[in-house]
């Protein structure tokens, strides 16, 4: 298999606002965070990422003997928002942390289908074609919708899964279309005002109340200028949670072990979740204090103790 490596401006931008937002809030989130005490944005620098013939480009970094986790990202996020997660995890697990179809590298370099379904085939090709026959799974939001479709439909590719903040879609066609036509018209928004404007919406909504508050908020909504809004407003379009199918039905089809991850202050998700949780038969959902929807970026090091916990000797009943 030939893949092509290389570094690129994208990279070199957000490793940058990486450095600047660890300088300065080192001291405020440092607790928190779960990140030893080494410049780890240094690491992200030196990280090459790999575009194999799935389209899709990815990190893949930690103990290759070990255990493998793919990372899936959440909207207008990237393979490298995994970073300080997974960098801890590392040395008990290797990481693949893969930009989604839209996102990072993948949207310079995908331009075929960006639906639910294509980009599952995408991620399932790109394990092949790493020679990656199980793995773990950890998604958030987006990456945890697309975690569900994993999960109903290709359930022997995955070992244990976990899903923060996310959803396994809408159960009526009615929902769905309304659905659409919201995502539809947040597309039209990204595409009209560009992506400062549109940051700027985004973030002012409720979901993202708490995130606000963090001391890296402003840099992590700066690294999201480095996306094509094209590539976003098409993933709205096409991978929205108006676009993907209803799951639910799947749900309690799915064997694997499940850990459900939501923040205290996200009533929305907390009390879907719990639903989610009653239609699968080997599932855990915990709930993690102080924090919203973001719960991997707002409370990273319980958030890495969940899922250490849970991949190691956690997961079953």
């Amino acid at each position: 298999m030939r893949m092509l490596i290389f570094t690129s401006s994208y990279r070199k931008k957000l490793s940058h606002a990486l450095m600047v937002e660890t300088n300065k809030n080192s001291n405020a989130s440092a607790a928190e965070s779960g990140i030893p005490d080494t410049n780890h944005t240094q690491s992200i620098q030196h990280l090459k990422n790999q575009i194999t013939p799935s389209g899709l480009s990815c990190f893949l970094f930690g103990n290759r003997q070990k255990p493998v986790i793919v990372f899936l990202h959440g909207f207008m996020g990237s393979a490298l928002d995994w970073f300080p997660v997974a960098q801890v995890l590392a040395n008990d697990f290797c990481c693949l942390l893969v930009d989604l179809p839209g996102h990072g590298h993948s949207c310079d370099v995908l331009r075929k289908d960006y639906s639910m379904p294509g980009c599952a085939a995408s991620l399932t090709r790109l394990l092949d074609e790493l020679h990656i026959n199980k793995t773990h799974i950890v998604g958030y939001s987006m990456g945890g919708r697309i975690g569900f479709y994993l999960a109903v439909h290709f359930p022997d590719r995955f070992n244990k899964i976990v899903l923060e903040s996310a959803s396994p879609g809408l159960q009526s066609e009615h929902e769905r279309k309304g659905r659409r036509q919201r995502d539809e018209a947040l597309a039209d928004r990204l595409l009209a005002e560009g992506m400062e404007a549109f940051l700027e919406f985004w973030y002012k909504l409720p979901l993202f109340d708490s995130l606000k508050s963090h001391p890296g908020f402003e840099k992590l909504k700066s690294r999201r200028t480095a996306n094509s809004p094209e590539k976003l407003a098409m993933s709205l379009q096409e991978m929205g949670t108006g676009s993907m199918p209803n799951l639910w039905p799947g749900l309690q089809n799915i064997t694997n072990p499940v850990l459900l991850l939501t923040g205290e202050q996200d009533k929305k998700f907390r009390r879907l979740n719990t639903l989610v949780q009653s239609e699968i038969p080997n599932c855990q959902h915990k709930v993690v204090a102080l924090c919203g929807h973001n719960v991997h970026f707002e409370k990273a090091k319980t958030y890495t103790e969940f899922i250490q916990n849970f991949l190691t000797d956690g997961g079953t009943k």
